[in-house]
């Protein structure tokens, strides 16, 4: 890795910073990455269609694509770690190097490491460079320290981009209606895309979500990828070796002569007094050996072509750059932290005070608050068996498919055309136990006013109310089924218009009279 080819200016960076950097660089390869991607994840979304439609689960080829993300995220990071160092791949060499880019290292990060919130940060190190085993795990824990949360957070953020775009997406049929029909247009796709959904409309929602992936995956795999650089820049001080290089490289653009002429220089550098000395000694005249002024004067020269500034005169320049250069931050780093800390910090315990009762009276204090707990867990339980006749209904109500649906009316109109059960004594003693008086009550009279109009042969006029019904049971007089009726119209009044419910005795006592009485009428 030749980090003097890199296109990016090398500096410590924050973690924010680092991710708008792997955003720029994503916008700068954008082509290239968005291509590679479309052009491998299409045939895969295709064959996840189909296998979810062969199993009738669709949302098969949506989980499908999102485990699959790791591998993937090959695609931009081969794009962006070839491009940073000015080697950017084509098209064609990006969707070939899939093959083998990474393939011993990804495996772990589709099955235990999948779920891992550091994945755009770690997966780079895996992937370039190569390590396994103990080194690692070292090696990631390392590049862990100081910028994991910078990348849960990224995650964290882009999931919540990724499902708001897949709304947006939806949304976006919408904006198509007009805004008179814009309450049923939008109650009717609910209803075909998230109720009942037929084929098409499971299809449609694993497309939307692969778009929003597509959008979104590749920024999320740079912004880590730009945590990574940023970590391996302070790691490993690759600023500071490329100022290094770059010196170097000055210097043997000097030759031989500047080399001598710097290493000459440095005693002189040691000295102030001895510089100014030699600056203040005026040339000689005569030809003979480099005296001390004529290696100052190679050493200025020097100093200058390198470092670009002259300073081997020692004067004010000098001073100024140099307390300049012990002032920079880079130079002493410093760092403020803030912890919390009690007011009244805890005093030391003198040596040789005896507290052997305080413990005693602790240990039992600590064994009856825990007896008395485990008492009290006891009596809760013993309070939920003997209620269980209160609270067991609710419960089963929350079952699914615990309790067979039961027909439930309020007025007499909605029971008009609907089916009820064929043992109406059994459902209304279900509705019962299951603590729902009026609904069964309800069920119990509609069913009642169903068998009178079977016995009189005609039905009911619309908007027949309770004394209707009891005005025509006149009709059965000397039957059974007439004073039951009486007695059931009587309950559900009470309920419906009293809030008053019967004893289950008044009930089952009904309930029992019913099969006889609907036997002996006519």
């Amino acid at each position: 890795m030749r980090i003097d080819h890199l296109g990016v200016a090398l500096r410590p960076r924050s973690g924010w910073e680092a991710v708008e950097l792997g955003f720029a660089l994503l916008r700068r390869h954008a082509g290239t990455v968005f291509g590679a991607w479309l052009l491998a994840s299409l045939p895969l979304l295709a064959l996840a269609l189909l296998l979810g439609w062969a199993l009738d689960r669709l949302w098969l080829a949506a989980l499908l694509l999102w485990w699959l993300k790791p591998a993937f995220d090959r695609i931009p990071l081969f794009v962006l770690s070839r491009a940073v160092f000015g080697a950017t791949p084509g098209l064609r060499e990006t969707l070939l190097a899939q093959r083998s880019f990474g393939s011993g290292a990804i495996l772990p990060w589709l099955l235990w490491r999948r779920l891992s919130p550091g994945r755009c940060l770690l997966l780079p190190a895996d992937l370039l460079e190569g390590l396994s085993g103990r080194e690692g795990r070292q090696r990631r824990s390392l590049l862990a320290r100081g910028a994991y949360g910078h990348a849960a957070l990224t995650l964290l953020v882009l999931i919540h981009v990724e499902a708001v775009l897949s709304l947006s997406l939806l949304g976006l049929g919408l904006m198509m209606v007009p805004i008179e029909f814009m309450g049923e247009a939008a109650q009717a796709m609910w209803e075909t895309l998230f109720e009942a959904p037929p084929v098409w409309a499971e299809a449609l929602l694993v497309l939307l979500y692969w778009a929003a992936v597509s959008l979104v995956e590749p920024f999320f795999v740079a912004a880590g990828f730009g945590l990574y650089l940023n970590r391996r820049t302070r790691l490993e001080a690759w600023d500071v070796e490329l100022g290094l290089r770059r010196l170097g490289q000055r210097l043997a653009a000097l030759g031989g002569r500047g080399l001598l002429a710097l290493l000459l220089a440095l005693p002189l550098l040691g000295s102030p007094g001895g510089m100014a000395m030699a600056a203040e000694e005026p040339p000689q005249d005569h030809p003979g050996p480099a005296s001390g002024a004529g290696r100052a004067t190679a050493s200025g020269d020097g100093l200058q072509r390198v470092f670009g500034h002259a300073h081997a005169d020692g004067g004010e320049a000098f001073v100024q750059t140099a307390s300049q250069t012990y002032e920079d931050a880079r130079l002493s780093p410093t760092e403020t932290r803030s912890v919390w800390a009690p007011r009244k910090p805890p005093q030391r315990r003198a040596q040789g005070t005896s507290v052997s009762w305080l413990d005693g009276f602790a240990r039992v204090i600590a064994f009856l608050l825990e007896n008395a707990l485990w008492l009290g867990m006891g009596v809760l339980l013993a309070l939920l068996l003997l209620n269980y006749r209160r609270w067991l209904p609710a419960l089963e109500r929350l079952l699914p498919g615990a309790v067979p649906a039961l027909p439930e009316f309020e007025t007499l109109a909605e029971a008009r055309g609907m089916q009820l059960p064929d043992d109406l004594p059994a459902a209304v003693r279900a509705l019962w136990r299951q603590g729902r008086v009026r609904p069964a009550l309800a069920l119990f009279y509609a069913g009642s006013v169903q068998k009178l109009e079977q016995m009189l042969g005609e039905p009911l006029p619309p908007g027949a109310t309770e004394a209707d019904c009891l005005r025509r049971a006149r009709r059965l007089r000397g039957h059974a089924f007439a004073p039951v009726f009486g007695q059931v119209v009587q309950l559900w009044q009470a309920c419906a218009y009293a809030a008053r419910s019967p004893s289950e005795a008044e009930l089952e006592a009904l309930l029992a009279a019913w099969p006889s009485a609907i036997e002996t009428a006519p």
